[in-house]
């Protein structure tokens, strides 16, 4: 959390050297059930804090459209 409200602040998280950058088209971020609490599963993506189920994922895609969405579906089975 500290690391995403350094981000906040005029970009200081770029500082930190827990964070590192890559040029890519998407990412997938998954996560495998191991963390239960809610605290512990918010992404920070593009700005926007995401809030990922127990079995969650996100797919994040390079875009000339300039509106991110963010849609929650439930785990399959649920």
């Amino acid at each position: 959390m500290r690391i995403m409200l350094l981000g906040m602040q005029g970009g200081k998280h770029v500082e930190e050297e827990a964070v590192n950058y890559d040029s890519v088209q998407g990412v997938q971020i998954e996560l495998g059930g191991q963390e239960k609490s809610w605290r512990y599963r918010r992404i920070c993506v593009d700005g926007k804090i995401v809030l990922l189920g127990e079995h969650g994922f996100v797919d994040c895609k390079i875009s000339n459209l300039r509106v991110l969405d963010v849609v929650a579906l439930p785990p399959l089975g649920h």
